[in-house]
């Protein structure tokens, strides 16, 4: 099954785009100059074309001045020879790097912050919704996507041709109706040898309710909360950490909520329920007691973290948001603790490598397999933010 015709209707704006040079979030100076280099031979290749047409005219039209017709002449040899020359240095360019001429997986040209533009790690940072309706849309957020990146659905390639890759950082998926109500699928991303951790999401039928997003998802106790869902009604029972709490229908995708008075600084979840049907959890972070100014607290609106490090390896990990200030901790399980190491506007930025892990401090070998780690933040010794796992790979990992 193909991209339906209603999928180009409902979502012109995927197929109006057009790829500019430099426009793609995380494109380097590298890709950047490729990018040019690769529109300046369109560009000129449609200008001597067009001097060929014009030149040709004009000897046509020449009626016998021979004085016109070499100088139509003239602008035809001149024309040709810059197409030859054109494309002999694509094809030299080419034989000496494919990736000099945007042949291979990345930029050959240097790339500041990356060794190389071919290495750069693929990363999947998010997918939306994480339960999805039978045929419904994906959109994969993530890093370093190329126009090269397969889709992969439990380990299996997906139909190219029901994949949209949106520039560097989004994917948009369809999925077709092969896959039955909850069915839990592995959503992953592949760049060549490059494999992301993958991402779990569940099929659910049309008319089930599903929970998508809160908003915030941090706060202190009495906060609003917005829960984004699709297919929701006034039967819907929301629940914290199990036990129903009060909750307003606002229409069939938003429900709000308050924060019960008593909640503790925790991660806790939020359900929606619905006769048999749970769909969630979905975390919230209460983040400072009943008393504090909501708008005085730390909050994080995005987190640009790997979603793999290699031990040893010099990993950076920044965090926006408002009331973020210097002293903030990153704990990384067993992998370590991090302190901040630059504060920029609203911005925290920290730097992993593994240096004080618990296994080297107690005198333990590494481990032999990969160890996937819960991320969190702490400012002023309260739990603020809760990341994405990450998986740790070690040297000695088969």
């Amino acid at each position: 099954m193909k991209i339906s015709k209603s999928f180009y209707q409902s979502t012109p704006w995927l197929f109006a785009t057009i790829s500019l040079p430099c426009q793609a979030t995380n494109t380097g100076i590298g890709q950047c100059i490729g990018d040019i280099y690769n529109w300046s031979i369109a560009i000129v290749g449609i200008a001597a074309f067009i001097q060929v047409v014009r030149a040709g005219i004009e000897y046509f039209t020449a009626a016998g001045n021979a004085s016109d017709a070499k100088d139509a002449k003239s602008k035809i040899s001149d024309a040709i020879l810059g197409i030859i020359l054109l494309f002999s240095s694509y094809v030299i360019l080419r034989t000496i790097n494919p990736d000099l001429v945007g042949g291979g997986p990345g930029s050959a040209i240097f790339d500041p912050g990356s060794a190389s533009s071919a290495t750069r790690q693929v990363s999947l940072t998010a997918i939306s919704p994480m339960r999805v309706v039978e045929g419904g849309l994906l959109t994969l957020s993530g890093v370093n996507f190329t126009s090269t990146s397969e889709v992969t659905i439990d380990g299996n390639p997906y139909d190219p041709g029901q994949v949209m890759i949106n520039g560097s950082s989004e994917i948009i998926v369809q999925l077709d109706n092969t896959f039955s109500v909850g069915e839990a699928i592995d959503v992953a991303v592949r760049n060549g040898s490059q494999t992301t951790v993958a991402k779990t999401v569940v099929i659910v039928g049309k008319n089930q309710i599903t929970a998508t997003s809160l908003t915030p998802a941090q706060g202190p106790p009495g906060t609003v909360v917005t829960l984004t869902g699709t297919n929701l009604t006034s039967e819907v029972k929301l629940a914290w950490d199990g036990t129903v709490v009060s909750s307003t229908l606002e229409n069939n995708t938003r429900i709000t909520f308050k924060v019960p008075t008593s909640a503790r600084e925790a991660i806790h979840n939020v359900t929606a329920n619905l006769n048999d049907t749970t769909t969630g959890p979905l975390p919230f972070s209460v983040v400072s007691d009943a008393n504090a100014d909501p708008n005085l607290a730390p909050h994080v609106d995005s987190v640009d973290v790997p979603d793999r490090i290699a031990f040893g390896n010099t990993e950076t990990i920044e965090i926006s948001g408002s009331n973020l200030k210097a002293g903030a901790q990153l704990v990384m399980g067993e992998y370590g603790t991090y302190e901040t190491a630059s504060v920029g506007s609203d911005k925290l930025t920290f730097v992993v490598d593994g240096s004080d892990n618990i296994w080297e401090a107690n005198g333990d070998p590494l481990p032999t397999a990969p160890v996937t780690v819960s991320v969190y933040l702490y400012q002023d010794g309260k739990l603020v933010y809760i990341l994405s796992d990450i998986e740790i790979d070690f040297p000695n990992t088969p």
